[in-house]
């Protein structure tokens, strides 16, 4: 998950184009668009500056996001609960 570290310093750099709008991110319709786009679409589109920012940014937005592991543990503890007042 983690790159190397000369693509972390330029991920590092990159950032400071995106977070001061430098480049493609400060073209207006990049800035109108960031709320109406899926924001791996977006990057896509106006990362191309930013190629490893872009590549990180994109792998961690397509991460599936779970809360099984969660659930399990309150269904875990539902179970304890109950057994618990039971007795």
């Amino acid at each position: 998950m983690f790159p190397a570290r000369e693509d972390q310093e330029k991920i590092h750099l990159q950032m400071d184009d995106y977070r001061l709008k430098r480049g493609f991110f400060g073209h207006d319709v990049a800035k109108s668009t960031v709320d109406k786009r899926s924001p791996v679409d977006w990057w896509c589109q106006y990362g191309d500056q930013t190629p490893e920012l872009m590549a990180f940014v994109v792998r961690v937005l397509s991460l599936t996001c779970s809360s099984s592991a969660c659930e399990r543990n309150w269904s875990t503890f539902n179970q304890v609960l109950n057994h618990y007042i039971k007795n």
